[in-house]
């Protein structure tokens, strides 16, 4: 059943309109990457937080640990057996559990990448606007 009304053209978008539906996309992809870098950023904050965090105490435990040993040379220079030999053990294990702590801590905060999906995206709209443009 036709009404007799004439349907209207499809209007086409003038070049005004193209460029803010662009700008209005890029100032939300822009608004985007930021977001995702302030996530990013937390995430990482929090794993070199804790990180550091275990190599500070590792680093203790270490000193510590240095300290027994330097105290057992001294009792091993000054008697024979008994004290040194307690502390020589107390300060190798100390050592040992304190190089146990801080070693993880320092490959993982040495091996950590900032940012790599935010650095990915980034990269990824480069080579859309890239395209799009030729």
């Amino acid at each position: 059943m036709t009404t007799g009304a004439r349907e209207k053209p499809v209007r086409e978008a003038g070049l005004a309109e193209l460029i803010n539906g662009l700008t209005g996309d890029i100032t939300l992809l822009i608004r985007q990457e930021v977001e995702l870098a302030k996530r990013e950023l937390a995430r990482a904050a929090r794993s070199v937080a804790l990180w550091s965090g275990l190599l500070v105490l590792g680093s203790l435990i270490l000193l510590y640990g240095l300290f027994f040993l330097f105290f057992s040379a001294v009792f091993g220079i000054g008697t024979v057996l008994p004290a040194w030999a307690s502390s020589l053990i107390i300060g190798g294990g100390l050592a040992g559990i304190g190089l146990l702590i801080a070693l993880p801590a320092v490959v993982a905060l040495v091996r950590m990448e900032p940012l790599p999906r935010t650095i990915k995206t980034i990269r990824e709209n480069g080579e859309w606007l890239r395209r799009k443009r030729l």
